[in-house]
């Protein structure tokens, strides 16, 4: 949701993805451009649609998998995949021409390794962009639970709760 509505803010067009199946309504709160069921036969010829048959430029990937496999099929030229996420069990399958042809790049992001690699003065530039950002009165962050800091063992429960819809929050 985060990623969507900055995007939204800075003028970026969005494609998310729901696994089969799932639910929409909470996307469809964020206005992304398209939401798209990963298991659809025609996925990739929908975002193909979506783009004037360009493509999509860059794509944030948490499954892996068959999706990811075909989202490098959907990409334009010079495009940018960022891995962050194993969802699925299954190996991303692609032709070694879909990287070449197209001069894409695929790169991992882990936050750990992410917020080693920064200054203090970068990651407190981060963090004021980001608390500035998710203060504004638009901003959309669904909460499902919230623990104060001595019932921390009830919210990592909440946490790993299946199908829980929104954050768990840890007040003061």
């Amino acid at each position: 949701g985060i990623v969507i509505q900055r995007a939204r803010a800075r003028g970026i067009r969005t494609i998310a993805t729901v696994r089969q199946g799932g639910s929409t309504a909470e996307l469809e709160t964020l206005a992304p451009d398209l939401i798209l069921e990963q298991d659809q036969q025609d996925f990739a010829s929908r975002v193909m649609d979506a783009t004037g048959g360009a493509g999509v430029k860059g794509v944030l990937d948490a499954v892996g998998g068959e999706t990811a496999s075909c989202l490098i099929g959907c990409m334009a030229p010079g495009g940018h995949i960022v891995v962050y996420g194993m969802l699925s069990p299954a190996q991303v399958a692609y032709h070694n021409t879909q990287l070449i042809y197209k001069n894409l790049t695929i790169s991992g992001f882990g936050i750990r390794n992410a917020l080693g690699g920064q200054t203090s003065e970068e990651r407190k530039t981060m963090i004021s962009t980001l608390a500035r950002e998710i203060s504004r009165p638009a901003f959309y962050l669904p909460v499902a639970a919230s623990y104060a800091l001595d019932e921390f063992e009830g919210a990592l429960r909440a946490e790993a709760t299946p199908g829980r819809k929104g954050k768990v929050i840890l007040l003061p």
